[in-house]
């Protein structure tokens, strides 16, 4: 008798678990809650660590600026225009002039981990211009000899005027604040990539991160020469 039922009842370790099929629902519905919990978490905590690395990058170029300008008497250039023996213009953009380089290291162009799909005026895809130089009323034209930089005595107010920002351009103006649209070249155009804002670099070399709402038609913010 007891082999008997020694052949029928298996012994604990044999037994198996089994499922239900609403068990199996109950446990794939739990699951894609903890998903629609946390992949809007994980995504949110990519954009600060990207605000985050950007912030810093324009920090690091206010601070090479300020450098430069102890040296030279004037903020980093937009642009450079060598004139040659032959009286033609040689003309240096400030993100590729080797003498602003040598401020940031040697470095290549600071990228923002946001700017990751920009084009240039082509529709090309290329490694963008992450961030732009403000030249709002700066002195100097754009084929005039010489630095077309802000002096350090014509900034008067230094935490309150932008040198620096997130952009699809190299150099920035009021008056295209208001024309972003993606991450595609719009010539002088600030670029609100970091969830409706854009991070700003100041002259005393703090950051902020505004919206459109305070940046366009914002002269205290954009214009560096008083007037």
């Amino acid at each position: 008798m007891t082999s008997l039922a020694n052949s029928i009842d298996p012994s604990p370790h044999d037994k198996r678990v089994a499922f239900t099929l609403i068990e199996l629902l109950c446990v794939i519905t739990v699951i894609g809650i903890l998903a629609a919990i946390i992949l809007p978490a994980i995504s949110g905590i990519r954009e600060k660590a990207n605000n985050s690395k950007c912030q810093g990058n324009l920090r690091q170029l206010q601070s090479a600026s300020a450098l430069y300008a102890s040296d030279h008497g004037h903020f980093l250039p937009s642009i450079t225009n060598n004139v040659s023996s032959n009286g033609t213009i040689d003309r240096v953009n400030w993100y590729e002039n080797p003498e602003v380089l040598e401020y940031m290291g040697d470095q290549p162009p600071l990228k923002c981990p946001t700017n990751a799909a920009s084009r240039d005026f082509h529709g090309k895809a290329t490694s963008g211009f992450s961030y732009g130089i403000n030249i709002t009323n700066v002195p100097g034209g754009w084929s005039d000899p010489g630095d077309r930089a802000a002096r350090m005595v014509e900034v008067i107010n230094p935490s309150t005027t932008m040198a620096f920002a997130d952009a699809v351009d190299w150099q920035i103006l009021m008056y295209a604040a208001s024309n972003y649209k993606d991450e595609s070249y719009i010539a002088h155009s600030i670029a609100y990539r970091h969830s409706g804002n854009a991070n700003i670099a100041f002259y005393d070399g703090s950051i902020a991160s505004k919206p459109k709402s305070e940046v366009v038609r914002n002269p205290k913010l954009w214009n560096i020469v008083q007037q």
